[in-house]
């Protein structure tokens, strides 16, 4: 018998861990009838995968190129650090965190970082608006 051994890819595994979320995540929803103990199994489950992913994201990533731009530079950062808070974006409803991005700086990280892992699951966690709705709705005009 000959066993070949197989990279996991990282995309592959992030994949993995975002699909097992979203199903742990039907413990909260109020239409799902689970007993206690499947409800503490289920939690337990989310909060493993939840710092597998936290832990994966903190690693330092390998470059794979050099950046370049002021605007890829800032792509990247933001990305990383969205994917660092995503456990309490992900939890906006309970936790009271939110990510608003311009439809132009949303872009600015499509371009750059679309095809990272992880991208689908930090994307979902983004509100895009508006520059001018921003604005609207009381944007301090300060800048830092």
């Amino acid at each position: 018998m000959l066993i070949k051994a197989v990279k996991t890819e990282n995309s592959d595994t992030h994949s993995a861990l975002s699909g097992l979320c979203v199903l742990t995540d039907l413990v909260y929803e109020e239409s799902f009838d689970f007993s206690e103990t499947a409800r503490a199994a289920l939690l337990q489950i989310n909060e493993e995968s939840m710092t597998v992913m936290r832990e994966r994201a903190a690693r330092p990533h390998p470059h794979v190129r050099e950046l370049g731009s002021p605007d890829e530079e800032a792509a990247v950062a933001l990305y990383d650090a969205i994917l660092m808070n995503l456990p309490g974006l992900a939890a906006g409803e309970s936790s009271g965190h939110a990510l608003a991005l311009s439809k132009a700086l949303y872009q600015t990280v499509v371009e750059h970082c679309g095809e990272r892992p992880g991208f689908d699951a930090a994307g979902s966690v983004i509100c895009i608006q508006d520059y001018r709705a921003m604005l609207l709705a009381g944007r301090p005009t300060s800048k830092l």
